[in-house]
């Protein structure tokens, strides 16, 4: 596909900040006329579809540098748009695809992705039939092709999974890891949280870092969220700053979170310095994405 130069990256302008979204859904639902989820999808089928312009209009509006796009589970494993809105928008996103986690051919379809032009896949491991796929073979060729390949392998996850998340850092240590989500805790867990202590423990794994986001749903409460902040406290300690990224869900009119809120949760709301709201949403994304 030709390449055009509908918007450069060039790093933050008087049009932008240091603010980098890790986390967005877009797609084209017409592209797919006989759609097909994941196959162990626990996720409706949208109805409407999420374009990229109306992305690209949030960053405008909101002074987001750059984002990445994640592919949703319920458009199955065909990257294609994703893809797509990558050329088009030359520099400003990278792309997180999904393979199908139980494909015997796994690890070529990886490859062939990312020669596409997608750095990373996504797995979710708590959707139906996933709770041992980290012990699978298909996950042992997904490690080995992700250390091949140099892509980035993310994680949609709960406490749970983290244990035999650590086993298979300790196997692959040159794989980059992303956690989605703060890894989903449970906020009516009383201090000191010993079922979050795993994921706490993700952190002796330098190649891992974790995502903010989801503060929506993890909370019981309404903006700011503040029953979220002590296991992003507990994060902090642990993985610090510099391997901390946020990021959103959906765009234009399938945003869950008004942006602004989003952003403010991080930028004013959580106990964090400046240098660290800095690291969280422009330093780590830019140079985990390759956003130079």
């Amino acid at each position: 596909m030709a390449q055009s130069t509908e918007r450069q990256f060039d790093g933050p302008t008087e049009e932008s900040h240091r603010r980098i979204d890790t986390h967005v859904h877009v797609y084209r639902i017409e592209d797919h006329a006989d759609l097909r989820p994941l196959r162990n999808a626990s996720v409706g089928i949208p109805e409407q579809s999420a374009p990229v312009e109306w992305l690209i209009e949030d960053l405008h509006e909101h002074k987001i540098a750059a984002a990445v796009l994640v592919q949703h589970s319920a458009l199955g494993a065909d990257n294609s748009y994703l893809i797509e809105c990558v050329d088009r928008f030359p520099g400003t996103f990278r792309a997180i695809g999904l393979v199908e986690p139980f494909d015997p051919a796994i690890a070529e379809a990886m490859g062939a992705w990312a020669r596409a032009g997608v750095m990373g896949f996504r797995f979710h491991l708590f959707y139906p039939g996933m709770v041992h796929w980290l012990e699978s073979d298909e996950a042992r060729r997904a490690f080995g092709a992700a250390s091949d390949l140099g892509v980035i392998l993310q994680f949609h996850m709960v406490p749970e999974n983290a244990a035999p998340l650590a086993a298979m850092l300790e196997r692959y240590p040159d794989v980059r890891v992303v956690i989605d989500h703060l890894a989903k805790p449970d906020v009516a867990e009383p201090s000191p949280y010993p079922r979050f202590a795993p994921v706490l423990r993700l952190a002796e794994h330098e190649a891992c870092i974790i995502k903010i986001g989801d503060y929506e749903k993890a909370s019981a409460l309404a903006y700011p969220w503040v029953d979220t902040w002590p296991f992003v406290e507990l994060l902090r300690r642990n993985f610090t700053a510099e391997r901390m990224i946020w990021g959103t869900g959906f765009p234009g009119a399938h945003r869950k979170v008004p942006l602004d809120k989003a952003l403010a949760y991080v930028e004013y709301d959580l106990p964090l310095s400046a240098r660290e709201r800095d690291a969280i949403l422009w330093e780590t994304p830019r140079r985990w994405f390759g956003l130079d």
